[in-house]
């Protein structure tokens, strides 16, 4: 809407949607966001306006009428394409924590992992989001992210258990990014609690982390690969 000419200019505004974006040059100076809908009031001085109280055909078209224009827009923040942005938006939560696991398993099981390996389950994770962008299209993307997700803990809980020479600890790594994607997906889909799911989500796994490596003796590992090849040589 665009202030009228003239005096001051007050209006209310109200509508059944949940995530208004109030925009322009004027914002409402009271508002109620509420699950069923919101509810808002303007105020605008007539000084705050650069509009004549009186214009001919001549001088309209040097009046800014753009720039006084406010309003509200629909936002949606759970469109597909949005949560999509969201969830690439902690891309980079979701690779520190699939390698953080690897770099677990591979401390705890005594096996090296290739950087080869790490690249693979990369290159996993990038296509997570391109399966996950490309299903979210047809299917929603609930059941985009369920499918990308189960597909992607399959692949490298296989990896997993081929590369470690253990069908257990395949699993184990399975389960593991069954709950981190399930993490992520609370931390996407949540509009106002994200940062406090994810500070509390990764305070956990930090301890879990700690509590598992308590034990380890971090100077013996860089070592152990060696004595463990010249031993068995003997």
């Amino acid at each position: 809407m665009v202030p009228a000419a003239g005096a001051d200019h007050r209006g209310r505004g109200r509508g059944g949607w949940a995530s208004p974006s109030f925009a322009g040059a004027f914002l409402p100076v009271e508002r109620e966001v509420r699950a069923d809908g919101f509810r808002a009031r303007w105020s605008v001085l007539g000084v705050n306006r650069r509009i004549p109280a009186a214009w001919s055909d001549v001088e309209a078209d040097g009046i800014p009428f753009e720039t006084t224009r406010f309003g509200v827009v629909l936002h949606d923040p759970v469109g597909v394409y949005r949560l999509v942005e969201r969830s690439l938006e902690y891309g980079l939560l979701l690779v520190g924590l699939t390698f953080g696991l690897s770099f677990l398993v591979e401390v705890l099981s005594g096996r090296r992992v290739h950087p080869v390996q790490y690249a693979l389950v990369g290159a996993a994770l990038v296509v997570f989001y391109l399966v996950l962008l490309a299903l979210a299209e047809h299917v929603g993307f609930g059941l985009a992210w369920l499918a990308s997700a189960v597909a992607l803990v399959a692949i490298n809980a296989g990896y997993a258990a081929g590369a470690l020479g253990d069908r257990r600890r395949g699993l184990l790594v399975g389960a593991w990014l069954a709950i981190l994607y399930g993490f992520l997906w609370v931390m996407v889909t949540s509009e106002d609690h994200a940062l406090l799911i994810g500070a509390f989500g990764v305070l956990a796994m930090l301890a879990a982390t700690m509590a598992l490596t308590r034990r380890v003796d971090w100077y013996r590992i860089d070592a152990r690969a060696p004595t463990q090849s010249a031993s068995g040589g003997a």
